[in-house]
């Protein structure tokens, strides 16, 4: 027998069982298999009460898992608390309230031990809501199979910028009370307060995903993007606070922000690189130096960063500076997340199309028109809201 079988039979269960539950919803497909558990979409019909809506269901393999260091409920159990800190952020996946939401009882998902209903399969569970518009892997496939070879900086900055926000949600989490579930979502601003040290530990192009924006006509998501939302947190951990303190030592509580955009960083240089393999984005043996000009003054630092990326000359060079101060070395090293906000914000408002300064090194291979939002447009109904079958 096929190991996944006993996987994809505990996933057709906890359908079955959901659905039995929940005569409103209809299973619509089996979203992936995890390293600890599995998702299910499913529709809801429209009620007076409700509207019709999709929601994700996430269940854990329990001892069914193939990774012999996953604790797969526990794993499961730990994303949940994660996303409970984070209700109410605009760039985080959003947790649904289930009234039958399963999340603490032991996983017996092989039919075995405690299960007071012996060759019954049961595992925690709980909802989350249905991001419609792909991954950032997905995209990126799109892009190449199209035969795009590099997208507008403009662009660039916004998805970046999502990423940021990101960073602040996990640094000042909302942590409303556990029974409160009618948050109004709000944008994900540094606050007034000690940072906290939560961090996802999973930053890779499956686990950034698109969605509708709050506000189309927000200028940070101009002219019409979607919001890239950070997904799963079963590896997310509170660092310790022994390791903050060796690590930055200036501002210990700054660490989990610091591994955070360096983590979304390495996942934003691979769409700054769109024709670039795998080889080619693997950081070097041997430290090199990068230099940059700013008013006139030459400035450098030593890194072992992808060499396709440091030398990309067809990327707005802020734009490729700001990543490689966040992709050095030590994370004492990396900018702070405030002052990389704080740029961030301050590019995508202020660059229009017909900014100077996204003028590339490689200018002779620009065309400025890529830079409009009509380009963007194009660029986002092909690949993202209406791409082509596969």
């Amino acid at each position: 027998m096929d190991p996944i079988d006993p996987i994809r039979q505990l996933g057709r269960a906890v359908a079955a069982q959901f659905v039995s539950n929940h005569p409103n919803f209809t299973t619509l497909q089996f979203a992936g298999l995890g390293r600890h558990g599995g998702a299910i979409i499913f529709q809801e019909q429209e009620s007076p009460k409700q509207r019709a809506r999709k929601m994700v269901i996430k269940y854990s393999f329990g001892a069914l898992t193939l990774d012999k260091y996953s604790d797969a409920d526990e794993d499961l159990r730990n994303e949940y608390v994660c996303l409970l800190m984070l209700r109410g952020t605009e760039h985080i996946v959003q947790l649904i309230p289930l009234a039958d939401q399963v999340i603490r009882i032991p996983g017996t998902s092989d039919g075995s031990g405690s299960n007071p209903n012996p060759g019954e399969r049961r595992c925690p569970i709980f909802a989350v809501e249905f991001l419609q518009w792909g991954t950032l892997h997905t995209f990126r496939q799109r892009l190449l199979e199209g035969g795009v070879q590099r997208l507008p900086s403009r662009l660039l900055w916004r998805i970046w910028l999502c990423m940021v926000r990101q960073c602040v949600a996990m640094a000042f989490p909302p942590n409303h009370p556990e029974d409160e579930w009618n948050i109004p979502i709000k944008r994900d601003v540094i606050r007034l307060m000690p940072y906290s040290t939560l961090t996802q530990n999973s930053g890779h192009h499956h686990n950034f995903m698109f969605n509708d924006a709050i506000d189309p006509q927000d200028p940070e998501h101009e002219p019409g993007l979607p919001t890239l939302k950070l997904i799963d947190f079963g590896r997310g951990a509170v660092m310790d606070e022994a390791r903050c303190i060796e690590s930055v030592p200036q501002a210990p509580d700054e660490v989990g922000s610091r591994i955070n955009l360096h983590s979304a960083a390495n996942a934003f240089i691979d769409m700054c690189c769109l024709t670039a393999g795998e080889d080619e984005l693997r950081y070097t043996r041997q430290p090199y130096r990068y230099y940059w000009r700013v008013s006139g003054r030459v400035n450098s630092l030593e890194t072992k960063a992808p060499l396709v990326f440091s030398r990309n000359q067809h990327l707005d060079p802020d734009l490729r500076t700001m990543i490689m101060k966040i992709v050095r070395g030590r994370y004492r090293q990396i900018t702070p997340l405030r002052e990389v906000l704080n740029d961030t914000v301050r590019a995508v408002l202020d660059r229009g199309p017909d900014d100077p300064r996204l003028r590339p090194e490689a200018w002779w291979d620009w065309d400025p028109r890529s830079e409009t939002n009509e380009a963007i447009r194009e660029i986002m109904q092909r690949y993202i809201y209406d791409p082509p079958e596969p």
